[in-house]
């Protein structure tokens, strides 16, 4: 942020993702103090690309995927070819690693640490697609409609967000505990003896209900049981380390929503931003040329909507193998 053009392109990207944290920087930036530092870290930029110089050429390997998903590949697959291969890559090392014992375990680990960016960087290189193509048909909508792109809207119930997904399932788990009032009373009632995965699972199967409750959080588990609050720290207690992490979520979707509830909210929000790209379309097609200039907004918006909610999934992909 030193750097006076990497400054101004940085604000400008955050600008396409929030107005508002846009102005917070820009407020920031240009403060007494900031440009008081800026004076006296000029270097910074030259030590940044000095840091950044040996992952460019995996990031130059990338561009073709950029460019194959803009203007040659159908939209609808995006979320497909962004997270099938990281699930095979994951699946390939971890038997690797499981196969070895010992020191032997540990070399596999690390060889694993050194390859696993290098054959992930295919999924992240479809993290930039949503800022590029929201800044034109931003640019078109006001140029052809004299009109706002309504981003707020387009961006509800994005498919592929693992985040979304998260809450959605944990979703069903409390839908799935309130049919077995002995489910909840036994969440509700663990405490440090049954803080643990095994005891916790154990207490669960004697509950009525607890076996069916069990599996599906098993499932939860298996997605996202690598998970918790600050799991970048590797240091923190994983959900699936101590299932009663996930207690205070689940209880209070029980006492907050109606069954089925956060399922129907999605729909909505999904539906809400189809209305918003039909309406756009039609006001389009009836313009000059309206045909044309519909398949390419249409195109445009159905890349962003396709890829705006990968931007957490390379983080969940490391988080989930390591």
């Amino acid at each position: 942020m030193y750097s006076k053009a990497l400054r101004r392109y940085f604000i400008w990207r955050i600008a396409i993702v929030d107005e508002l944290m846009r102005g917070a920087l820009e407020k920031i930036v240009s403060s007494e103090i900031f440009q008081q530092e800026a004076k006296a870290n000029k270097d910074t930029t030259r030590q940044v690309f000095k840091l950044f110089k040996p992952i460019l050429p995996l990031y130059l390997k990338g561009i073709p995927i950029i460019v194959n998903n803009l203007f040659f590949l159908d939209p609808s697959g995006i979320i497909e070819r962004a997270t099938v291969p990281p699930e095979k890559i994951i699946d390939k090392h971890r038997h690797c690693i499981m196969q070895a014992s010992g020191v032997e375990r540990i070399k596999s680990v690390q060889e694993s640490m050194g390859k696993l960016l290098q054959e992930l960087i295919g999924s992240m290189m479809y993290v930039p697609l949503p800022f590029i193509v929201l800044p034109i048909a931003r640019r078109l909508t006001r140029l052809w409609l004299d009109e706002n792109l309504d981003v707020d809207t387009l961006n509800k119930s994005l498919p592929g967000n693992v985040t979304v997904e998260m809450g959605l399932m944990i979703g069903d788990l409390a839908d799935t505990a309130r049919k077995y009032p002995e489910v909840v009373d036994y969440l509700e009632k663990s405490e440090d003896s049954t803080f643990y995965h095994d005891t916790f699972y154990q207490g669960l199967s004697k509950v009525k209900g607890g076996d069916i409750f069990g599996t599906e959080l098993d499932r939860f588990m298996e997605l996202y049981g690598m998970r918790c609050p600050g799991e970048i720290d590797i240091s923190n207690v994983r959900w699936w380390e101590a299932p009663t992490l996930l207690v205070p979520s689940i209880i209070n979707h029980i006492k907050i929503n109606a069954p089925g509830e956060h399922r129907k909210r999605f729909r909505q929000g999904r539906k809400e931003a189809q209305e918003v790209v039909q309406k756009l379309m039609e006001s389009i097609s009836n313009a000059s040329a309206g045909r044309l200039k519909s398949r390419l907004m249409f195109r445009l918006l159905s890349i962003y909507r396709n890829s705006t909610g990968l931007r957490e999934f390379p983080k969940y992909v490391i988080v989930r193998f390591f």
